[in-house]
């Protein structure tokens, strides 16, 4: 995720008409990242500076990016705020932090506040990464977990799939569950 988007819907009543008979009037802005704060292989979060629709703070330095885990996952609480006038489909996490009149305000802050900003959620989030590891270590070669996953996925299969006892996933799940009954 190295840009997220913004649509701007002009509130004439202009109406543009296409081949497939859709009415839109939208400018689409891409806002490139200032900087990365945290990246591996379980999160990745960025900061923005973006325009608002507020009259006097014009912009907004926010956090976007991505975690595996969510809210009901090991405890943490994934930091959103609504409101945001921008967007980006694959972000879970989506934080305002502070409007200011003009970038360079937003650059200076950002600057001076950079280890502060989601700390306490960057702690938690690396709790949450060694507890999900020691959860992996119990069960990566565990016979007993890998019969419960392939049960699971054979339940969903004949359940939710229609002719899912056809596919050849199907088929491969039965079949490792054999070997390992």
């Amino acid at each position: 995720m190295n840009i997220i988007k913004k649509e701007k819907t002009d509130l004439s009543f202009r109406i543009y008409y296409s081949k497939r008979n859709r009415f839109r009037d939208n400018q689409e802005y891409d806002y490139p990242s200032l900087c990365t704060i945290f990246e591996n292989n379980y999160a990745a979060i960025k900061v923005f500076i973006i325009n608002n629709r507020k009259p006097k703070n014009k912009y907004s330095l926010i956090v976007a990016g991505n975690t595996i885990f969510d809210n009901d996952t090991l405890n943490i609480k994934i930091p959103y705020s609504y409101g945001v006038d921008c967007y980006e489909k694959n972000a879970n996490i989506f934080f305002r932090i502070k409007d200011a009149p003009n970038k360079e305000d937003l650059t200076v802050y950002f600057n001076k506040n950079k280890a502060k900003i989601l700390k306490d959620f960057l702690i938690e989030h690396k709790k949450a990464e060694a507890e999900f590891e020691e959860i992996k270590k119990m069960t990566i070669n565990n016979k007993e977990w890998e019969i419960i996953y392939l049960e699971e996925k054979k339940y969903y299969y004949e359940n939710n799939v229609c002719r899912g006892t056809e596919t050849q996933e199907y088929k491969e799940i039965i079949k490792k569950l054999k070997e390992l009954n």
